[in-house]
């Protein structure tokens, strides 16, 4: 397996990019890979085009809320690096003011509702583990990407 910073380093070749760069990290989606697989697919194929995420976990791991024009390696399961993707637009808005044009954009869903009842859910379990509560309410990051180089 080619190591992150080799990687990295013919990403910016292949695009010629600057060393400057701004690099995100590395990124998997979902924490098996029963779950991972189907998500990794809807990315790859241009489908899923942007994430949400609860505020309050950045604030409890301390993490920088990712930013405009970012670049983030995509793994697989195994932590190969399949892609890089470009983040083009970041949003906080409450989670119950997500418009269906930016919730079609996760690319798992046939309407709002269905988008509204699975992210309640995720939101539900991630609130547990995180340690944040849960509200309709609540303030969620919107981080729409791109993807910008494929290594598969």
């Amino acid at each position: 397996m080619e190591s992150i910073t080799e990687f990295w380093k013919s990403f910016l070749e292949n695009l010629n990019l600057p060393d400057s760069t701004p690099f995100g990290g590395e990124l998997s989606y979902a924490n098996d890979e029963q779950d991972y697989a189907p998500v990794l697919a809807l990315i790859l194929c241009g489908k899923k085009t942007a994430n949400f995420s609860a505020l309050a976990g950045y604030h409890i791991d301390n993490e920088p809320l990712p930013h405009k024009s970012e670049y983030y390696v995509l793994n697989d399961w195994k932590g190969d690096h399949v892609a890089v993707i470009k983040t083009v637009n970041v949003q906080v808005l409450p989670f119950d003011e997500i418009p269906w044009e930016m919730a079609q954009k996760e690319g798992a869903d046939e309407n709002l509702q269905d988008f509204r009842q699975r992210y309640t859910e995720f939101f539900r379990d991630d609130a547990d583990i995180m340690g944040y509560d849960f509200s309709e309410t609540m303030p969620v990051v919107f981080e729409e990407f791109e993807i910008v180089y494929k290594n598969v």
